[in-house]
């Protein structure tokens, strides 16, 4: 997996980010992410929201990718995908710089095959007040 590390980014080419590991490193309720949960961002009063970090370790530094989530009723969602965290910086086809908007584009969509959902639903499975939520079993 061709990279290397400049300006404290790892540079990792799209075309290898779908065979890259990543492992989880942890993920915590975030009551700060909920007290924003008002009708203007569009979280109902029993959201319960958090952040998650994932790591790939074959890279030096370790790949980083980090991102806020939400438990909406029966939904577990990735919450505000424009502000993805991670140290990578993708390198097109052609050798080009991706765009931190295009980076956050295809992690995005990576992330759909990371267990993320299942790590947050043990996480908030058994708290307190969670009934109304309608968890998956």
């Amino acid at each position: 997996m061709c990279s290397d590390v400049n300006h404290g980014f790892v540079r990792v080419r799209v075309s290898v980010l779908r065979e890259i590991r990543f492992h989880h490193v942890r993920s915590v309720v975030d009551v700060s992410l909920a007290a924003t949960g008002d009708a203007a961002h569009g979280l109902p009063y029993d959201a319960v929201c958090g952040h998650t970090e994932w790591l790939a370790s074959a890279f030096e530094p370790a790949l980083s990718i980090a991102w806020d989530w939400a438990v909406v009723r029966s939904l577990i969602v990735v919450l505000k995908p424009a502000n993805i965290r991670t140290n990578a910086q993708l390198i097109g086809e052609h050798g080009e710089f991706e765009s931190p908007l295009r980076t956050r584009i295809y992690l995005l969509e990576h992330l759909e095959v990371l267990p993320w959902r299942q790590v947050v639903l043990r996480l908030v499975r058994g708290m307190p007040g969670t009934e109304a939520l309608r968890l998956p079993s």
